[in-house]
Order: C-alpha cells, then structure tokens, then sequence
C-alpha cells in the first residue's frame, strides 16, 4: 500500500502594486494628483531604501503631469517650518519631506520639534501653498498623536508602507500546496517577529491616544499590520483575539470597511488555527469570508471581493467534515468567481495564484470523472506557470511544479509510464528551486514525492527505480526527523518500508527485514489513538510481510506476528466504515491462519 505525499502549504510571493502598501502607493499618488494648496500627507514608512524608492517613483509619475516634487531633508533643523517654507516653489509642486527623526537622534528632541510643530500649524496652513509628505518612523508618526494633535488631525491622508520581502514561509502540512491570500506577502519569519514587536509598542501609544475619527483611522491600519504580522509568526490565537476586537470596535462607530477587513483576517486566522476543533474553526473562518462579502460586492470593490472569494475558496477546500465533494465543489466555485475579477492581463500574479489553488481542487475533486478532473488540475497549473516562471518567481514557480507532478503522478489515463515520468520531470526542476540549505522543509517534501514517484515507475529497471525511491526517502529524513517533524518522520518511513518490501535485489530477507524496522519506528508516531487509520494501514502492511516466506526467523512465529497485526487492523477497518480494506485485511487473516492449521 503506497504511502501518500505531503505537501506544504505556502504563501505567494507579490510585487508592491499587489500588496497592502501598493494599494497606499496609489492612494498617495492620486491624493498628489487632487491636492490643491496646503495638504498634509503622513507616509509612515521604517525603511529608506523603501522610502527613497516608492518617493523615487512618484516624483517620476508627477513630473508628467507637470508637477514638480522637491524633497526636503528635515535632518538637523530647528525651525522645521523655515526649512520647509525657505524649499517651496511657486509652481504647482509637492514637498516630500523627511529625516524627521534618525536612528542617531533623541526622541526628545523630535518631541519638541512636533510639540512645535502642534502650535504653529496655523503658519504652516498660511506659509506653505502645496502639498506636503511627510515621511515618518513608526515611533515618529506615535510621537506625532501625542505631541502634536491638532496637527495631525489635519491630515488628508494616513499611508503606511512596509519593507516587505518576497519570501513565504511554511504554514503546515496539507495535500497539495495551497496559495494564501490575505492581500500582503509574508516577511521572513525572524524580521517578522521583530516587526511585530515594534508594531505592537505603535498600536498601544495609538490605543492610549486620544480618539478621534483620524485617530481611530491609524489605530485601525496599524491593528491591520499588526494582525498581519501575527499571522505571519503563526500567532493565530493571537490574531483571532485582535481581529475580533477591532472588528468590533469598527462595528461600534460604523466603519464597515473596517469590520469587513477584520472579518477577512479573522477567517484567515481560523482557518490556520492548529488548536481546538478543526472542523469548528473552519466553519468559523468561512463565516468570516460570507460575512466580508456582504460587504464587498463585485461591483463595489471587485478586487477586495476576489481576495475574499479565494480565501473562501481556501476555506471550503480545508473544511474537514461534510460531504468532501461538495466542499471541493464550493471552493471550485469560490476560485472561479475570483478569477472574474482576477484576470491574467490586469493581475496576472492574484491570477495565476488563484490557477493553483484551483488546480488544487481539481486534484482532490473525488466526485465526476477522475480523470478529467486530473486534466483540468493540469490545465490550470499549467496556466499558472505562465506567470509564475523560474525566473520572475522562482518559489511559486516550483510550489506548482511539485503540484503539477503529482497530479501527474495521480493520472489515470495515457500512458501511464509517461506520466510518471512527467512526474518526475516536474519534481525534479523544483528541486532546482527547493535545495535542503535554502528551503529544507519543501525539499524534503519534494524528495518524498519523488519517492513515491520512483516507486510508481512501471518503466526502466524496476530495482534501479526502488534504489531511486530509498535515495529519495533518506534524503528526506536528514530533515524529516522524528524530533522535528514526528508526523511526516512517520509518513517517510512507512514509504521506506514499502521500498524495500518491494525490493527486487540483493539479500531478500535483509530487504524484509529492513522493511519492518521502518514500520515499526512509523509505529512510534503512528499510535492507534492518534493516528488510528495510519496506524491500521502499517500493521496491514506489517502483517502482509510477517506472511513472506524469505522473512528470516521462524515461520510460526512470524504467522502469529502477521495474525496479531491483521486483528489489530480490523479494529479500525471495519465493514462499515473501510468496507474494501475491510475485505483486504480479512484474507489476509484468513490466509494467515489457514497456513498455521495443521
């Protein structure tokens, strides 16, 4: 009985324009583009490469519509206000103003400088006759509601960029790899962490601040990075209980946008949560969505809507009771809608994410023709890998490669020996990608899939394929091991077992032997309480090779060991629940116990 592959669930990379702060970068150009005279900008923003490259780019954007930026380093300046007025141009123009505050200089005086800034705002409104960015740190723009409030409630816009990285980091074990849409791209894990901690000193000086409308305002955007983040560091308990309360508190003083927004990441969250009832907080997560959706229509906000239909579409595709069918066919339909909004020409990376994640479904679709569904999987990853190209992205790239070879491994029709050869093909370009030193976890992922691959090869020299599979399932468990990844230790092992049961050269017995060894250590993990249909297909397959007449041993007492594994089995297999292991298992005991008779 062959052993099933695991894939990890990761998250899509995306360029700026596709994320959180690519949406403010285009809120801040058309807030340029409309300002007339005096217009106060705040660009929150803790990175200057970031800050110098998104200025760098609207300046180009502006000079062709005839507006001139001017960039003023505010580094050093005692009189902000002199500085700011002696850089104002009489043309039609915009200040982008920064160096506020730097890492070298004391909060104290920043503080003085804002306190300043907050009684002289009536010469600011006089004085300057155009827009002006402001480009803040995060302790900056928290200094700035303390110390100088009624400044900052003449704001006209309130934009936050992050330095993002395009990277994405492992969620957990799933069938296939599954794209994650909340809209922004995961930081690395570590400078998530370090994010999140000055992020969380932001929301609690915005919490304790005054609240006014614009204050409320930044509390809700910062709340949304912090979420974010915490999702991104796996802290869901923790991004449930945010979410839900500023869901609420945007409920309380009528921000649907907002409630909306914290509904989506709440059914994120849900539906990452490790602990409680699966089937639960699923259910709770596609709650979410439906709830978001009243709210973002097609037609209203057809982008927002998309995001959402996807993550509900990732939601029904997890959903671990009710009829599996019925659950893929939702979210075949979820990825489907989004994919109106999401077209390849106008979002080719949300489209090409939203392929996969359809491909998935296909793949695991169990209703209809199997192999037409298979076809359809294929078509969409296919699909997918017009964007997502080793060189533009090379991680997404080989996310769908390893989902394209299993699908391919899956296919029933054609010919077979071509198809796993394909198979093979896919899983190894992606390793291309996935080396144990950069990405560990998707390689070892990868080299059990290939495993199992080598083990289906019905073309070639059958014993050089099974040496394949061994190869492939060692190398997985240099990362897969019994400490770090107990579940998917296990899964590799059984595999093993079945490779060398198969084993066509050599020393037979040794073979066998070795065979049982690695379903007894998948044992160790795989307990009948835990695992009780995992534990039940290894004792099956233990049972069938104490039933081998190469075992080394005593042939009676290897009859007995086979008879113990096949009645222990059947505690799980039962008629009624497995009816065709059910059958399996009991001929096997049949067998077993008409080779003990006398």
């Amino acid at each position: 009985m062959q052993g099933r592959a695991t894939i990890s669930d990761a998250k899509p990379q995306a360029t700026v324009p596709a994320t959180a702060s690519g949406r403010d970068y285009y809120r801040l150009v058309r807030a340029l583009e409309h300002a007339q005279g005096f217009t106060v900008l705040l660009a929150v923003c803790d990175s200057e490469d970031l800050r110098r490259e998104l200025t760098d780019r609207y300046t180009r954007v502006l000079s062709q519509r005839d507006m001139h930026v001017t960039q003023v380093d505010l580094a050093g300046a005692d009189d902000l206000l002199a500085r700011l007025v002696a850089k104002c141009p009489v043309q039609p123009a915009v200040l982008s103003a920064y160096g506020l505050e730097r890492p070298q200089e004391g909060s104290d005086r920043v503080r003085r400088l804002l306190s300043s800034m907050n009684l002289q705002r009536e010469r600011y409104r006089d004085e300057l006759r155009c827009p002006v960015v402001f480009w803040l740190y995060s302790d900056t723009f928290a200094d700035m509601v303390r110390y100088a409030p009624d400044f900052y409630d003449w704001h006209s816009g309130l934009y936050f960029f992050e330095p993002e990285a395009f990277d994405h980091s492992v969620a957990s074990e799933v069938s296939h790899q599954l794209s994650f849409s909340d809209g922004a791209p995961a930081l690395p894990l570590q400078q998530a962490r370090k994010r999140l901690l000055d992020l969380q000193d932001l929301f609690a000086d915005l919490e304790a601040a005054r609240q006014t409308p614009r204050n409320r305002e930044a509390l809700f955007r910062t709340a949304g990075r912090v979420v974010r983040l915490m999702i991104n560091c796996g802290r869901f308990s923790d991004a449930i209980e945010l979410s839900r309360r500023m869901r609420d508190h945007a409920e309380k003083h009528g921000q649907e946008q907002w409630e909306a927004a914290f509904n989506n990441t709440l059914g994120i969250a849900y539906r990452n949560l490790p602990t409680g009832d699966r089937a639960k907080n699923i259910q709770q997560a596609i709650a979410c969505h439906q709830a978001v959706l009243r709210v973002h229509t097609e037609d209203g906000f057809p982008q927002e809507w998309a995001v959402t239909q996807t993550n509900l579409g990732n939601a029904y595709w997890a959903l671990p009771t009710g009829d599996r069918g019925e659950n893929l066919q939702q979210a075949i339909a979820c990825y489907q809608a989004a994919l109106r909004a999401r077209t390849e020409n106008a979002f080719p990376q949300d489209w090409a994410m939203t392929q996969n994640n359809l491909g998935n479904a296909y793949a695991d679709l169990p209703t209809g023709d199997r192999g037409a569904n298979l076809q359809q999987a294929i078509a969409c990853y296919q699909a997918a890998l017009r964007v997502q190209t080793e060189d533009a992205f090379p991680t997404d790239w080989a996310m769908t490669q390893n989902n394209l070879g299993i699908a391919y491994r899956n296919l029933p029709t054609g010919d077979r020996a071509k198809n796993i050869q394909q198979a093979i093909a896919c899983y190894q370009a992606a390793l291309r990608v996935y080396t144990e030193d950069a990405f560990p976890t998707d390689w070892a992922i990868t080299q059990n899939n290939l495993g199992n691959t080598y083990s289906q090869l019905p073309a070639g020299d059958r014993a050089e394929n099974v040496q394949q599979a061994i190869a492939c399932y060692q190398a997985a468990l240099r990362v897969r091991t019994e400490d770090a990844f107990p579940v998917q230790w296990a899964t590799t092992q059984n595999n093993l077992g079945i490779a060398y049961a198969n084993l066509p050269t050599g020393d037979r017995g040794a073979n066998l032997q070795q065979a049982i060894a690695s379903y007894q250590a998948a044992l160790r993990v795989r307990t009948e309480d835990a695992f009780p249909v995992q534990w039940a297909m290894t004792m099956h397959n233990l049972g069938l090779l104490y039933l081998a007449p190469d075992l080394p041993g005593e042939p009676a007492e290897n009859r007995q060991r086979a008879i113990v594994s096949f009645e222990a089995a059947l505690r799980v297999f039962t008629e009624e629940n497995f009816p065709r292991d059910h059958a399996r298992a009991v001929a096997a005991l049949q067998r077993a116990r008409a080779m003990d008779e006398p």
